[in-house]
């Protein structure tokens, strides 16, 4: 069976900080699971920001590449 068959999404969770490089969380199964998860550690307080995204395929056990890279 080929692994990369099927097209899905997994949700990563964004954090800013202020004049820090960002912070990458994750995988989660839905945007609400990722902002709750944010939001239970405080990742909004204090000046921070965060975004919930969605990263398709981060289920793949061999990465597949693009003709253009």
């Amino acid at each position: 069976m080929n692994e990369n068959s099927e097209e899905t999404g997994k949700w990563v969770l964004l954090r800013h900080r202020n004049y820090e490089p960002m912070d990458v969380y994750g995988f989660f199964n839905s945007e609400k699971e990722a902002i709750d998860y944010g939001m239970k550690y405080g990742f909004d307080q204090m000046g921070d920001a965060m975004e919930a995204h969605m990263v398709l395929n981060a289920h793949y056990k061999y990465t597949r590449r693009e003709p253009w890279e």
